[in-house]
């Protein structure tokens, strides 16, 4: 399986693969059981997120040396925070995504309409200010694999969590 993509449809996420001789897509793990093998909705969302919410709450009470308790002090919530902006201040638009909103500003302006006139393309307007690029669903990722076996007939298997769901990791 050389090319695998986690792909978010809606609440659910869907693992395929391709096969590039054949040139198939095809689905072979979810989170809504649509397919054989499961997903874990928590591993699904610390690859889309590109954080694991729950990972980094741990590490900044050891950190701390805050006992479970004080999570409400506000010296928490504001390093919470903190931390959530330094997260999230690499995820800039691209090129194209500024693009699309500028073409879309300059459309709404060019088109002098009375109102009766601009209300039946308003909804379209309003499509190509929120293109669906400016929204990530697809992500390259991995399945964690072990070797088993020795190392003349050794097989790599993927590893499942206590729920028997596959592990993913997010291709860099």
């Amino acid at each position: 399986m050389k090319e695998i993509k986690l792909i978010k449809v809606g609440e659910h996420y869907n693992l395929y693969h391709r096969i590039a001789e054949e040139n198939l897509i095809i689905g072979f793990a979810s989170t809504d059981n649509t397919f054989v093998n499961k997903l874990s909705l928590k591993n699904c969302q610390e690859i889309e997120n590109g954080y694991d919410l729950y990972e980094l709450a741990e590490k900044f009470i050891e950190q701390h040396k805050f006992a479970s308790s004080h999570i409400a002090d506000p010296t928490s919530f504001k390093a919470g925070c903190n931390a959530i902006l330094e997260i999230l201040g690499d995820k800039k638009f691209s090129e194209e995504d500024v693009m699309l909103g500028w073409d879309a500003g300059v459309m709404s302006k060019s088109i002098v309409l009375s109102m009766e006139q601009l209300e039946p393309h308003r909804e379209s307007y309003q499509r190509n200010l929120k293109p669906a690029s400016l929204q990530q669903t697809q992500y390259d990722c991995e399945i964690v694999m072990d070797v088993c076996g020795n190392n003349v007939y050794a097989v790599p298997e993927p590893i499942l969590d206590a729920d028997g769901c596959l592990i993913l990791k997010r291709k860099i």
